[in-house]
């Protein structure tokens, strides 16, 4: 099964990113796995996966598309995505007011 994970780029250090780094950890040995982040911070590593830009993501290249989303402004870019695309949002808060103000 091949994976597309939408997430924040680790360099926004959260607890968001804490919890991608540990799932992927398990997944990788499951799934084939692509990482995708914020156009601007497409381009670089994280624990060995290429952090590509969500501008690049095809989901017909993908059994499941999957969004580690929170009330953080930096996620904004994944509702428009969610809405074009959708897929599978792990939702790490209850209320996503900073996420709707910078949506």
């Amino acid at each position: 099964m091949k994976l597309a994970l939408v997430t924040e780029s680790p360099a926004h250090a959260s607890g968001i990113a804490d919890s991608t780094r540990a799932l992927l950890a398990h997944l990788r040995e499951l799934l084939e796995i692509e990482l995708f982040v914020a156009p601007e911070d497409g381009g670089t590593s994280w624990d060995g996966f290429l952090l590509r830009s969500v501008r690049e993501l095809r989901p017909r290249n993908f059994d499941r598309i999957l969004y580690q989303l929170g009330d953080v402004a930096a996620h904004a870019f994944m509702v428009p995505v969610i809405g074009a695309l959708g897929g599978t949002v792990a939702q790490h808060d209850w209320v996503l007011f900073d996420l709707a103000a910078a949506a």
